[in-house]
């Protein structure tokens, strides 16, 4: 018979509790995040991406999103918290979130609705792709598939760096 607060009996108990710690730390995770992943790229305000692409000599790409967009989570989930993607990113662009909150305010700010005219902005998300002057290279509306917008977002990299495909 094991004795309460024996050698044996401690040295099971210890592991018990700290797997039943990892559990609730997971499961508080997975409740806060909605079991959504964390996005890596480090969104740049849009006050400073037009001087930062002209000093940089990099393309911008502009995130057009909106809160209550599942097709935009999604992207989120499988593209901008990827790694690799969110790496390539980072380095290569200025990456730019454009936040719609039409539905939410009943408008958008003066900003945001004039670069959703500028650029044809029709439905969310929509990813576009420009030189340092503004000028569009590329358009993605909709979400495609992480494979299409890695191919898209290599192919604008490419562009930027002068090695056209």
């Amino acid at each position: 018979m094991i004795e309460v607060g024996s050698p044996q009996r401690g040295n099971r108990v210890v592991p018990l509790v700290l797997l039943a710690l990892v559990v609730i730390a997971v499961i508080v995770s997975f409740a806060l995040t909605g079991g959504r992943r964390q996005d890596l790229v480090r969104w740049v305000p849009m006050e400073e991406a037009a001087a930062r692409a002209v000093s940089e000599q990099k393309l911008r790409m502009f995130d057009f999103t909106a809160a209550w967009c599942g097709p935009c989570r999604v992207l989120t989930d499988e593209v901008f918290a990827d790694r690799e993607l969110a790496a390539l990113l980072n380095s290569d662009l200025i990456p730019v979130k454009v936040v719609d909150r039409q539905r939410e305010e009943g408008r958008n700010t003066p900003v945001v609705a004039q670069l959703q005219q500028r650029y044809g902005v029709q439905g969310f998300p929509t990813l576009v792709f420009m030189d340092p002057s503004g000028t569009m290279l590329d358009r993605i509306e909709g979400y495609p598939g992480k494979a299409e917008v890695a191919k898209r977002l290599r192919g604008a990299v490419l562009i930027q760096s002068g090695n056209l495909p």
